[in-house]
């Protein structure tokens, strides 16, 4: 008898090991943990492009300013978190 669980490996010149662990993870339930992570995810993701983008502007409206004078080198400091993902 084959057990579910466990890997086969072939042994032949390009050692393939199947599995059924996708199989296996598609029959797991869904539950109300699983739906908050998605939802905490997909705001975060938000926030994270809101702030991305907020700080673009700000870098831009502080560079164009004709009272600041600041010059590219000078704004980048005040945006330390998008210098971050450069």
């Amino acid at each position: 008898m084959h057990d579910p669980s466990a890997a086969t490996v072939r042994s032949d010149s390009a050692s393939i090991v199947e599995t059924d662990l996708p199989s296996r993870l598609d029959r797991l339930p869904w539950g109300r943990f699983h739906t908050l992570i998605v939802v905490a995810l997909g705001v975060t993701w938000l926030l994270d492009g809101l702030e991305v983008t907020l700080a673009g502007s700000v870098a831009s409206a502080l560079k164009s300013s004709a009272v600041l004078r600041f010059s590219n080198s000078e704004v980048l400091p005040a945006a330390p978190i998008s210098r971050a993902r450069c």
